[in-house]
């Protein structure tokens, strides 16, 4: 709500804004923030909270996107089902009980139940795919190093940051 009340002030005296002013995105429980936990889907990690903004943060933030929250992952982001021991199973909004996809499916399920538009999802081995497919969104698993990655752990080099979204011209707007 203070984001917002900043973005509104921002408006009202003709502050320069960014191409995001105002809209709403959420940030996959993996990419590290500094004003919000960052707990890898996984108990171990319950509460943790980084002392810094990931790259891909930073940018959207800059751009005046406002965080909406951290949408949920599988523990470290390692299987193709939404399940996590932390938050438990992230359903399909389209159908409870069925599988929302991969690690990035609650990315999935904010964007296919319109809470808000703009979503960032990572992918190794299909997890930004899966849940856009499984919850009828787009998703795009760009090229590596096009979204930077840090810090870097196990398994980044293949794990790509994107966005997943209703709409391609959201997702192109989110990548740029």
């Amino acid at each position: 709500m203070q984001a917002a009340k900043r973005a509104e002030a921002a408006l009202m005296t003709d502050a320069p804004v960014g191409p995001l002013h105002g809209i709403p995105v959420t940030i996959k429980d993996l990419a590290i923030t500094k004003d919000m936990p960052t707990q890898h889907g996984s108990k171990i990690f319950a509460g943790h909270q980084p002392t810094e903004d990931t790259p891909l943060v930073t940018r959207v933030r800059d751009a005046g996107a406002i965080t909406l929250g951290k949408t949920t992952t599988s523990e470290f982001g390692w299987t193709g089902v939404s399940h996590s021991p932390l938050t438990g199973i992230t359903h399909n909004p389209w159908k409870y009980g069925y599988n929302a996809g991969a690690s990035s499916a609650g990315a999935g399920a904010a964007a296919a139940a319109g809470f808000g538009p703009l979503h960032q999802g990572s992918d190794g081995a299909g997890s930004i795919r899966m849940p856009s497919h499984f919850c009828g969104v787009f998703g795009l698993k760009p090229t590596f190093g096009r979204v930077p990655s840090y810090p870097v752990g196990v398994g980044d080099f293949t794990s790509h940051n994107g966005p997943m979204t209703r709409t391609v011209a959201d997702a192109a707007l989110l990548l740029e």
